[in-house]
């Protein structure tokens, strides 16, 4: 029995079967994920850049304005 005869009989046994239906679950989800990511894309970066701008007015408000935010002092 050649190689392709045993790949053959493997993928049209039982066992391959079940190959075959993992192999398209993957590829499902696969396609899934990607036309998720496409359409979310743009809306996830915009959420991205508000939640960073809502951030740096908090961090602004917390250090007074003045820009600069020391750290502590070390004391011993």
């Amino acid at each position: 029995m050649t190689k392709h005869h045993k790949w053959l009989s493997r993928v049209l046994g039982e066992s391959g079967a079940t190959f075959l239906e993992y192999a398209m679950l993957c590829a499902l989800v696969g396609i899934v994920v990607s036309i998720a990511v496409a359409s979310l894309g743009k809306n996830l970066k915009k959420l991205f850049g508000t939640i960073s701008g809502k951030v740096e007015d908090v961090n602004s408000q917390m250090s007074g304005g003045s820009g600069g935010g020391g750290g502590g002092g070390g004391g011993g």
